[in-house]
């Protein structure tokens, strides 16, 4: 019977929050547990926090904790392990070393530390004439360093690819691919595209939006716009929340903005700039029965990322049959396609229009017809994808 091993420690608990690769490695977990001609073995970092509901589906089954890789890899031994699978492949895993015997699985979701490098450039472009000399010299030797920086993620990210010599690589869109084509010169065809499984959410059934939200935030069904993972620069809100700000100023819309992911220094920082305050009501934390509800009736859900490897917010939005308006920014106009109201994601105009489109009945039934067929199509890939995923980690055909 093969022996294979899920390492888990990129599902942990931080301050309730699990990432999307977390969720990712959660629903690929749910489904490996079902398979009964395998042992199957997790691997959690011991200095990592968990969900209980994790801790007690992993109660009955062989589980480890380790502090290093030293550890883990003596664990993988101990234990005649026969395929590791890493949910998400990290610059650390460079650190674990393993035999040719043991296959090594893994998923690189995106290129997140060389893309946000890359985006240090963009903001600059179309205003370098008007800059002074002095202006021009720090542009350059702060364009060196990036550059420096650039370089020296994809000599780490090589590194880690090159490390293991039966390394099988996963990716979750046709975009990431790309990237890593490009910057990292990984040939294609040891490349596969396996969409990002459905997160393990239950679907919001209540007619109603929450009773919390209503009477704290004043908010009402289908009159707020939403937004998620606030604090975090990638996903780009702070100018996508200035467009709605404007927005709302000059238009008559009362509606609210909900956004959510927001630490206290971030929420400060916005409330400064924005003029409509009454308007914006700031979350740190939405558990995912109110995240779902959210989802349900928003007017409008919006994601302005920069950088994504899948981009599972706004499928998750589409399911409920939600308006969506999305950047046009890395993988989500491959997920989304013409399924959701797209804008570019730094031009503040852009996004504002986005709002006004919302607005618009015609186009948005039209975009309520693509965006179900899409999330249909979609839905359906990402279950025929985890079952070649499944098939790949037990070592059958693909």
């Amino acid at each position: 019977m093969k022996r294979i091993l899920i390492d888990l420690s990129i599902a942990h608990n931080n301050h309730g929050y699990v990432s999307g690769a977390g969720e990712y490695a959660l629903a690929v977990f749910e489904e490996l547990r079902k398979i009964t001609e395998i042992e199957l073995y997790i691997g959690l970092k011991a200095t990592n926090s968990y969900a209980d509901t994790l801790k007690n589906k992993i109660a009955s089954l062989h589980s480890f904790e380790y502090k290093d890789y030293q550890e883990l890899q003596n664990n993988i031994i101990a234990q005649h392990i026969d395929t590791v699978f890493f949910p998400q492949l990290l610059d650390e895993h460079i650190n674990l070393c393993t035999s040719e015997s043991v296959r090594v699985i893994a998923t690189l979701h995106d290129l997140g530390n060389i893309l946000e490098a890359e985006l240090d450039n963009r903001s600059v472009k179309g205003r370098f004439y008007d800059w002074t000399w002095k202006q021009r010299i720090k542009f350059y030797i702060k364009k060196v360093m990036r550059i420096s920086k650039i370089q020296y993620h994809i000599q780490k990210q090589c590194n880690v690819l090159q490390h293991f010599k039966n390394l099988e690589l996963i990716t979750v869109s046709h975009y990431s691919k790309t990237t890593i084509q490009y910057y990292l010169g990984y040939p294609s065809e040891k490349i596969h595209v396996f969409y990002s499984p459905m997160k393990i959410f239950q679907t919001c059934t209540s007619d109603k939006l929450s009773k919390k939200l209503k009477e704290t935030y004043k908010i009402r069904e289908k009159e707020y716009f939403l937004f998620c993972n606030a604090s975090r620069t990638r996903k780009n809100n702070t100018i996508a929340l200035l467009a709605l700000d404007d927005f709302f100023s000059s238009t008559s819309c009362d509606y609210k903005a909900v956004i959510l992911g927001c630490n206290k220094q971030y929420e400060s920082y916005i409330s400064k700039q924005i003029k409509n305050k009454s308007q914006f009501v700031f979350l740190s934390y939405a558990d995912s029965d109110l995240l779902e509800n959210l989802y349900k009736f928003a007017h409008l859900f919006v994601f302005p990322s920069l950088i994504e490897g899948f981009g599972y917010p706004p499928i998750e939005a589409m399911k409920y049959g939600t308006n969506c308006a999305v950047s046009t920014a890395c993988s989500i106009p491959e997920i989304t396609q013409n399924g959701a109201i797209l804008f570019d994601p730094l031009d503040k105009k852009s996004i504002e229009l986005a709002y006004y489109l919302s607005f618009d009945d015609n186009y948005i039934t039209e975009k309520k017809v693509f965006s179900k067929k899409i999330f249909q199509k979609i839905s359906k890939r990402q279950e025929n994808d985890l079952s070649l995923l499944i098939k790949l980690i037990i070592g059958e055909d693909v």
